[in-house]
């Protein structure tokens, strides 16, 4: 499970050092599937970070409701700042994890992009099948994150985990198989977008009815 405030530290660099490290890729990335989501949709984004996706989605989607659910409550103060005052009611910021949603609550679509790779392979099935739960029967998954399919991306996995375990008191320190997780009876994979020499994947799932 996600701690809450342990990126407090790393809020007000985030997107920066991304963007140092990988260019435009990062955030090429995360919209690559923003437009599949139904217009009029009530969606979930978990783990948002600073938020700087919202802006883009507000746009594309301009009828959608946003529930965006953030363990650091820095990341929520710089993402509040990407949404303009007459968006503002379509916005619902929790400070909280996936264990603070009501079950009872039903989304179109759900983020979480670079979400993933916090969790062992145990913990994010858990909250894999969690998410199945939250969706509706139509629903879509977007997750976009790392991937581990060559010797460059395990030295650069490794240069990373160290820096976040230092950073934010990340427990985890390998990334989880998690195209397989999310595709293991509950959501088929519909499309596949790969950045920065396929180090990226962003990847659309629908719900397995």
């Amino acid at each position: 499970m996600s701690t809450l405030n342990s990126f407090d530290f790393v809020a007000p660099y985030y997107d920066r050092l991304a963007g140092l490290v990988f260019g435009s890729s990062i955030k090429d990335a995360q919209r690559a599937h923003l437009p599949e989501i139904k217009q009029g949709a009530t969606i979930l984004i978990l783990g948002g970070g600073t938020g700087w996706i919202l802006s883009d989605l507000l746009k594309i989607n301009d009828s959608a409701n946003i529930i965006y659910v953030e363990a650091s409550a820095r990341m929520i103060l710089l993402a509040r700042e990407n949404v303009s005052s007459g968006d503002s009611h379509r916005v619902t910021f929790i400070h909280g994890t996936e264990t603070t949603l009501d079950s009872a609550e039903q989304f179109d679509a759900v983020i979480i992009n670079f979400f993933a790779d916090m969790f062992t392979p145990g913990d994010l099935t858990r909250i894999v099948q969690r998410l199945e739960t939250l969706l509706k029967a139509d629903g879509v998954l977007i997750c976009t994150d790392f991937v581990n399919d060559a010797r460059w991306h395990r030295v650069m996995l490794k240069v990373m985990y160290t820096f976040f375990r230092v950073a934010t008191r990340l427990q985890t320190r390998d990334l989880p198989h998690w195209r397989d997780i999310i595709t293991t009876q509950y959501f088929r994979r519909v499309r596949s977008a790969a950045f920065r020499s396929r180090f990226i994947l962003s990847e659309l799932y629908q719900k397995i009815t």
